[in-house]
């Protein structure tokens, strides 16, 4: 089994080189994650633990407060290991390498950092200390320790490949229960997306069912009092929540409910979406207009003094919650997480037409420009080194296209071209697909090797997608077309299980049909703004809206502001009046779909 990828955060905790490995009573002291910690490693011939965690993981603090105080995995380690220990939010790529295990994820690894095993979860002291001294046993009589991981990598017809995602995302999703996936239960973004897209561009019918009963558990899972969704819930019901409260999985709740409004014009979706905005807006708003991170479970941590499980405080009534010490919020600031909710705010605006999600939005928007670009592209954080992801840019060119959709400003979508154009020059592989990060200087062994993640290079894929049809650039259809090729070995696809559907929605786009909202006219003119914003409401699943100035566009100005809705096959006559849209579109759309 594999445990799902769940958030996305990370956070290196250092500590002298020469230090101890500790006590019982203090645990051990983790070496900083450098090149010369995995160089010791290889002069003394020592094995390599690496313990990726997340700050909100209960497991993560009951290991570190159990197994990594006890005096017999304390010994095993001083002796036989060099330890790192990384917190999953500071490094995207150490979130993607190891997500399938879950968190705490412990990887063991050879002297020159070759991996050996990959462990799932939280390691009882006893179990954990008998895997370790097997693994030192091997390790002096001389035996492999690495096992061979072989794979063809071959590139598969994307067709084919859609064709089998699809299958296996549908074979995941839960009659009974709604949503993809038992026993536990997520909340995931992608498939009610993947779903409400097949139901609107396919006209399956079903598939709006799936979305809508699907999102009915994620609702279950919404706190009663303050609003913000659980991270997920246990026993195959939406019913036992396990009480972490991610940015990111309120980002995806708030996107997917405003969408649901939008196919269904129900309004309890709208109520929903704003109360996770409001639980975001309320808790995991920095003083300056930033996003923090997360929220966690537990008050306090297992075995410290005033530690209480979430199941207990997240019982109490607002007045009970107001006289005593409330769950941690981790104040990070990250830039992929802060993109993520942006675009959120923003979608939210769309379906309730509040501008004042939008001023939530931008104001995140400055503080990120200000405090984490560096010329073209986004850091990861205010402490980051050199090294730049692609989640922050991937995250942040949908940011600034959402905003710049959302308040017509060509400047912003300028930004976002930037920004992708340093994603093309600087992360692209000329064999196809992109990677997760610029080099790292001094990386070892395993981690010198780039992965190409597969949501960031799907979102990118789409991204891309939709800019060639805007901009009329065959280029970028390519570029996308060999970045989900890269990744389209049936094993690995297979591997992904349900979280195939970012990736699978990137397929779908690929050969899918479109509606393209296309403005012509000056900017400043009165009348492109007015058929702007009547493109912007009408959203569509399939929908892209693009502008122009006459001497750029490929469309005929006749010498008023006009709006034209093209598919990959027809165009409308222009359109001036922004009232017409809705009937234009709906005649539009008949037509598309009789062609088909």
């Amino acid at each position: 089994m594999r445990l799902l990828r769940l958030a996305w955060l990370c956070a290196l905790l250092a500590c002298h080189a020469s230090a101890p490995v500790g006590t019982p009573a203090q645990g051990p002291s983790w070496r900083a994650w450098s090149p010369r910690a995995f160089a010791e490693a290889r002069a003394a011939n020592k094995l390599i633990l690496i313990s990726v965690q997340a700050d909100f993981c209960h497991w993560c603090h009951v290991m570190n407060a159990t197994t990594y105080r006890d005096p017999r995995v304390l010994a095993l380690l001083a002796e036989h290991f060099v330890m790192l220990r990384a917190d999953e939010a500071e490094r995207p790529d150490l979130r993607e390498r190891y997500a399938a295990w879950g968190w705490p994820a412990t990887a063991l690894l050879t002297p020159d950092a070759q991996p050996i095993h990959n462990l799932r979860g939280h390691q009882p002291p006893a179990r954990f200390a008998a895997l370790l001294e097997d693994l030192i046993a091997r390790q002096r009589r001389g035996e492999a320790l690495t096992v061979s991981s072989v794979s063809s990598a071959q590139p598969a017809e994307l067709t084919l490949t859609r064709d089998r995602a699809l299958a296996q995302l549908d074979a995941s999703y839960d009659v009974r229960q709604g949503g993809w996936g038992s026993p536990q239960k997520y909340p995931f973004a992608a498939p009610v997306e993947h779903a409400l897209w097949r139901a609107a561009v396919r006209h399956e019918a079903d598939r709006q069912t799936h979305a809508l009963r699907s999102l009915q558990g994620y609702a279950q899972l919404i706190d009663p009092v303050v609003g913000g969704l659980f991270q997920y819930s246990l026993g195959g019901v939406w019913s036992e929540p396990h009480y972490e409260k991610l940015a990111s999985i309120q980002a995806g709740a708030i996107v997917n409910f405003s969408h649901a409004y939008h196919a269904s014009a129900d309004p309890r979706w709208l109520e929903q979406a704003g109360r996770t905005a409001r639980y975001v807006l309320s808790t995991l708003r920095s003083p300056d207009g930033a996003f923090y991170a997360s929220q966690e479970a537990d008050v306090g941590h297992v075995g410290e003094p005033g530690h209480r499980q979430g199941a207990d405080y997240y019982q109490l009534g607002a007045d009970e919650r107001s006289r005593q010490a409330s769950p941690a919020i981790d104040r990070r600031v990250y830039a992929n997480l802060n993109g993520e909710l942006i675009v959120a705010l923003c979608e939210l605006a769309r379906a309730d037409g509040d501008a004042r999600w939008l001023v939530h939005a931008r104001r995140a928007l400055d503080v990120l420009s200000a405090s984490l670009q560096r010329g073209r592209a986004f850091a990861h954080e205010h402490t980051a080194g050199d090294v730049l992801y692609l989640s922050d840019q991937v995250a942040m060119i949908r940011a600034l296209d959402a905003l710049a959709l959302a308040s017509f400003d060509p400047t912003l979508t300028r930004r976002a071209d930037d920004t992708l154009r340093f994603v093309l020059d600087t992360l692209q592989d000329p064999r196809g697909g992109f990677y997760a990060h610029t080099p790292i200087e001094g990386a070892a062994g395993v981690f010198a090797e780039r992965q190409k993640p597969y949501d960031d290079n799907a979102e990118l894929a789409r991204i891309l997608l939709a800019r060639s049809h805007s901009q009329d650039d065959a280029g970028l259809a390519k570029v996308a077309r060999r970045a989900l090729e890269a990744l389209s070995d049936p094993a690995r696809v297979a591997a992904r299980g349900r979280l195939v559907a970012p990736y699978l929605l990137a397929l779908e786009q690929l050969d899918g049909p479109y509606v393209m909202f296309s403005i012509v006219g000056h900017a400043d003119d009165p009348g492109v703004r007015a058929l702007h914003q009547a493109a912007y409401r009408a959203y569509l699943p399939h929908g892209i809206v693009a502008f122009s100035e006459p001497e750029h566009s490929r469309y005929p100005y006749p010498g008023k502001a006009a709006l034209y809705l093209c598919s990959d096959n027809a165009c409308s006559s222009p359109l001036h009046d922004a009232a017409s849209l809705p009937a234009a579109l709906r005649a539009f759309l008949q037509d598309e779909a009789a062609a088909q």
